[in-house]
Protein backbone atom coordinates (compact mmCIF):
# COMPACT_ATOMS: atom_id res chain seq x y z
CA UNK A 1 0.00 0.00 0.00
CA UNK A 2 1.62 3.46 -0.93
CA UNK A 3 2.27 5.97 2.10
CA UNK A 4 -0.18 8.35 1.86
CA UNK A 5 -2.85 5.56 1.61
CA UNK A 6 -1.11 3.66 4.64
CA UNK A 7 -1.71 7.34 6.56
CA UNK A 8 -5.34 8.06 5.85
CA UNK A 9 -6.67 4.55 6.63
CA UNK A 10 -4.48 4.84 9.70
CA UNK A 11 -5.84 7.82 10.65
CA UNK A 12 -9.37 6.91 9.67
CA UNK A 13 -9.30 4.33 12.00
CA UNK A 14 -7.61 5.43 15.41
CA UNK A 15 -9.53 9.02 15.21
CA UNK A 16 -12.15 9.32 12.44
CA UNK A 17 -10.47 12.02 10.24
CA UNK A 18 -11.63 11.12 6.52
CA UNK A 19 -9.18 12.83 4.45
CA UNK A 20 -9.62 15.69 1.92
CA UNK A 21 -7.72 14.18 -0.73
CA UNK A 22 -9.18 10.77 -1.61
CA UNK A 23 -8.91 9.29 -4.80
CA UNK A 24 -13.02 7.92 -4.94
CA UNK A 25 -15.93 8.77 -2.84
CA UNK A 26 -16.22 9.15 1.07
CA UNK A 27 -18.34 5.91 1.32
CA UNK A 28 -15.51 3.81 -1.26
CA UNK A 29 -12.78 5.03 1.10
CA UNK A 30 -15.01 4.37 4.70
CA UNK A 31 -15.56 1.24 3.08
CA UNK A 32 -12.48 0.14 2.43
CA UNK A 33 -10.81 1.56 5.70
CA UNK A 34 -13.31 -0.90 7.22
CA UNK A 35 -11.53 -4.06 5.63
CA UNK A 36 -8.27 -3.15 8.02
CA UNK A 37 -7.63 -3.06 11.56
CA UNK A 38 -5.14 -1.71 14.00
CA UNK A 39 -2.64 -4.37 15.83
CA UNK A 40 -1.62 -3.62 19.62
CA UNK A 41 1.81 -2.49 18.19
CA UNK A 42 -0.15 0.23 16.03
CA UNK A 43 0.35 -1.26 13.03
CA UNK A 44 -2.30 -1.64 9.84
CA UNK A 45 -3.63 -5.61 9.49
CA UNK A 46 -6.00 -6.78 7.11
CA UNK A 47 -6.92 -10.26 7.16
CA UNK A 48 -4.64 -10.58 10.65
CA UNK A 49 -1.63 -10.10 8.00
CA UNK A 50 0.38 -7.13 8.77
CA UNK A 51 -0.22 -4.64 5.36
CA UNK A 52 3.45 -2.88 4.10
CA UNK A 53 4.19 0.35 3.32
CA UNK A 54 5.41 0.48 -0.64
CA UNK A 55 8.75 2.68 1.33
CA UNK A 56 8.87 -0.44 3.33
CA UNK A 57 7.99 -3.41 0.82
CA UNK A 58 11.42 -4.39 -1.33
CA UNK A 59 13.96 -3.95 2.22
CA UNK A 60 10.60 -6.58 4.02
CA UNK A 61 10.49 -8.85 0.66
CA UNK A 62 14.76 -9.14 0.54
CA UNK A 63 14.78 -9.72 4.32
CA UNK A 64 12.28 -12.81 4.43
CA UNK A 65 11.98 -14.12 1.12
CA UNK A 66 15.00 -16.28 0.59
CA UNK A 67 14.69 -19.15 -1.75
CA UNK A 68 16.50 -19.47 -5.31
CA UNK A 69 13.51 -17.86 -7.29
CA UNK A 70 13.07 -14.93 -5.44
CA UNK A 71 14.60 -12.50 -8.09
CA UNK A 72 11.41 -14.17 -10.25
CA UNK A 73 8.62 -13.62 -7.24
CA UNK A 74 10.10 -9.89 -6.86
CA UNK A 75 9.48 -9.00 -10.60
CA UNK A 76 6.10 -10.76 -10.35
CA UNK A 77 5.33 -8.74 -7.47
CA UNK A 78 6.35 -5.72 -9.21
CA UNK A 79 4.27 -5.84 -11.69
CA UNK A 80 1.16 -6.39 -9.93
Amino acid sequence: MDDSSYDQVKDFLMHGIIPENIASTKSNFIATARKYRINARGFLTRQNKCVVRASEQELIFTTFHKHSGRQACWERIKQR
